[in-house]
């Protein structure tokens, strides 16, 4: 769901991350500050899945 948001952030589109996303915040401003030092194609892109989601959904997820 904040998929979009949190990569708009790590890959610095965006200097705001929304509130829905502060439980992360440390990891992907973490994340964001290593992206900077990369070259655009080495640039790490968030996954987010749902836990409660059934192992298939997950899967199903992760390989779009």
């Amino acid at each position: 769901m904040y998929e979009q948001e949190a990569n708009d952030y790590v890959l610095g589109v965006t200097d705001t991350l929304r509130v829905d996303l502060c439980l992360r915040a440390n990891v992907l401003t973490g994340i964001r500050a290593l992206n900077s030092q990369l070259a655009d194609d080495q640039q790490i892109r968030i996954h987010l899945a749902d836990l409660d989601s059934p192992l298939p959904a997950i899967h199903l997820h992760l390989q779009r």
